[in-house]
């Protein structure tokens, strides 16, 4: 037997799930800064290695190699920061649909409510109520 589950649930999985989509798409992205980093690191110190006997080769390869490294904190920076504010965004978007949807709700409630007693309040009086207003005449008796 399946229970029925309210729609919030399907809200908060919803925006869990952005939330969680969004983080691992911006660790996956810097896996593979990481990865490039390390690839091309073992590169470039096996040609400094090969170039250790001459000294003008050597310097330029240590200058390509501090100016990658600062291309990749750059990189790093830039994703981390993509990644934190497209978090922030899913979490401020997921919270104001939230919001609306529950303002939604309690006014679709409060309308219910109000057209349940505007019924009632205007249903018509029972005229064999003792409590109405409709005056009988009196009986004539016959003597």
């Amino acid at each position: 037997m399946l229970s029925r589950s309210s729609p919030l649930r399907y809200l908060f999985v919803l925006s869990a799930g952005i939330v969680t989509l969004f983080a691992l798409t911006g660790m996956l992205a810097f896996m593979l800064f990481v990865i490039a980093a390390t690839v091309n690191a073992i590169v470039i110190s096996s040609l400094i290695s090969l170039a250790a006997v001459g000294g003008g080769l050597a310097i330029f390869f240590f200058c390509l190699t501090v100016i990658y490294i600062a291309m990749l904190f750059v990189a790093a920076f830039v994703t981390f920061t993509v990644t934190v504010s497209a978090i922030i965004a899913a979490l401020f978007a997921a919270g104001w649909i939230g919001f609306i949807w529950m303002v939604w709700l309690a006014v679709s409630k409060c309308a219910r409510i109000a057209k349940s007693y505007t019924r009632h309040a205007y249903a018509p009086a029972n005229v064999s109520d003792e409590s109405s207003t409709i005056v009988k005449e009196p009986v004539a008796t016959s003597n």
